[in-house]
């Protein structure tokens, strides 16, 4: 019986996964949103974040562009979306058999949770996918913590730190639930931060969020059709952009997660009391832009790096272990005991019905299908592997292009040709980053034949809209050469950390006591 209900257990994971990611298993590149994920990845400076900018994409992008050069970088996005699945569900039956939920039913809620929620799916409709590995780490991260298994927990850490926010999330989580190695957590978050932390430290990166009230207004969480902001966030939904949203939530659905989140908090008595301050501290965070907007704006103008905050609904990943714990848990009066967990798997499939649906927006296209603005030929003209001072820019006031299916995307040429982005961050009209003028000076350089200021501005090469790149006669562009190999032994310290995590433990488990 107890190998029949495993088998249960992994069939319904197989089948929680499928509904939110069956999109991967298509052929072709991803180009949704921010999910721009050609084949392969230009090696410059600029994917790895030293470009003087906040590096968003760090170390994700510099990961694809290593990894690019071994195995199409759309595969790899595709293995850490499945293998960061497997992880939040592995972490959902942890936090369950941690309540007492045993069997079939309860464990399986647990991980419906974790898996087909609303911050997973607006997070991905987004193309935030790298996010949404972190949220599903953070679940491994909780239940491994409060299990006291280190490596795992140190290896969700790692799997989370594939962008900045999720290690902070992932981190954060480590340090409340853990019951010791606190050390471990510690370590390995450090050394995972250091492909972003070195480039700030050493590029400026941290003043990427100049003009905080823009960003901390565009960013702050949203309130859905038919309910409150408190009642969307309840439900784990109420992120900025109206459309990247599932059209059910915007319907009426979003009411259901109301009636999940009083099911859930039936059961707050039987939740670790760790999840419960995690939880309280994600909610916290979460509201910062909306009850207190200006006094965070004030802060991040005064401490730049604060700006990782500014997308504050991002932290509603600090509430999905309680949530998974919470619902594992949850009993019902007698004589409906045995219904709680069909009425929350009810509620989680009701906030949002049609996800499976609403995520066939990220379905890859085929390379050769796109126009020329959204892949780079393979002129020669730009150089993949160019780790100099000098960038690469496009010829183009925006970052987003059209897309076959009528959306928009960040242009995969960025990536291919690693140029340096245009106008900032932009949010409804608004540019949030209004420090990256660099992009537009050298456009205008570019148009006067002014090469002083391209000099200047370290832009070696433009790219016209049709994809042709364009030396601009920029000389002195070779750095000290340990300039030019710090990133990519930043990217390989942050690959070679689970073959380091494993040997650790292993010394230690073998360490006479």
């Amino acid at each position: 019986m107890d190998r029949f209900r495993q088998a249960a257990v992994g069939c319904s994971a197989v089948i929680l996964a499928g509904l939110v990611l069956w999109p991967v298993a298509g052929r072709g590149i991803f180009v949704h949103r921010d999910m721009s994920v050609p084949h392969t990845l230009a090696l410059t400076p600029d994917m790895f974040g030293f470009t003087g900018a906040w590096p968003r994409a760090v170390p994700q992008d510099g990961v694809l562009a290593v990894l690019s050069y071994l195995v199409d970088a759309d595969i790899v996005a595709r293995l850490f979306l499945l293998c960061g699945c497997a992880a939040g569900c592995a972490g959902a039956l942890v936090l369950a058999r941690h309540v007492g939920a045993d069997g079939f039913f309860r464990p399986t809620v647990a991980m419906a949770i974790t898996v087909y929620n609303p911050l997973v799916v607006e997070r991905l409709l987004q193309g935030q996918w790298s996010y949404v590995v972190a949220c599903w780490c953070v679940v491994l991260v909780a239940g491994c913590a409060l299990a006291g298994a280190p490596l795992p927990m140190a290896l969700g850490i790692w799997g989370a730190s594939l962008t900045p926010p999720g290690l902070v999330v992932a981190a954060v989580t480590a340090v409340v639930c853990a019951r010791g190695r606190r050390l471990l957590a510690g370590a390995t978050a450090a050394v995972c931060a250091l492909p972003w932390l070195v480039p700030v430290l050493v590029g400026g990166g941290g003043r990427a969020t100049v003009g905080a009230a823009a960003g901390v207004a565009a960013f702050a969480p949203r309130a859905e059709h038919g309910v409150g902001l408190a009642a969307t966030l309840a439900g784990l939904g109420g992120i900025w952009n109206a459309a990247a949203v599932p059209a059910s939530r915007e319907q009426g659905a979003a009411v259901f997660g109301i009636a999940l989140a009083l099911c859930a908090a039936t059961a707050l008595g039987r939740v670790p009391r760790r999840l419960v301050v995690l939880a309280g501290l994600g909610i916290a965070v979460t509201v910062a832009p909306v009850v207190a907007g200006q006094q965070l704006a004030q802060a991040i103008d005064m401490v730049p790096a604060l700006g990782i905050v500014r997308d504050s609904q991002k932290f509603l990943a600090l509430v999905l272990p309680a949530y998974a714990a919470g619902l594992a848990a949850v009993r019902l009066p007698w004589p409906v005991a045995g219904l709680a967990p069909g009425a929350a798997a009810v509620l989680i499939f009701l906030q949002m019905p049609d996800a499976p649906q609403a995520v066939g927006q990220l379905q890859p296209v085929d390379p050769g299908a796109v126009t020329a603005s959204l892949t780079a030929p393979d002129t020669g003209a730009a150089d993949r592997i160019n780790l100099s001072r000098c960038s690469s820019i496009i010829d183009r006031p925006s970052d987003l292009v059209a897309t076959p299916a009528g959306g928009v995307a960040v242009d995969p040429l960025l990536k291919t040709t690693g140029a340096f982005p245009a106008a900032g961050l932009r949010v409804d009209g608004v540019v949030t980053d209004p420090h990256l003028a660099r992009h537009a000076t050298a456009r205008q350089a570019w148009a006067d034949g002014d090469t002083t200021t391209l000099d200047r501005l370290g832009i070696g090469t433009v790219i016209d809209p049709g994809g042709t790149a364009h030396p601009t006669g920029v000389t002195g562009c070779a750095p000290h050469p340990a300039a030019a190999v710090a990133p990519l032994l930043l990217t390989a310290l942050w690959l070679a950390v689970p073959a380091g995590l494993v040997v650790a433990c292993r010394r230690r488990r073998h360490q006479p006591r």
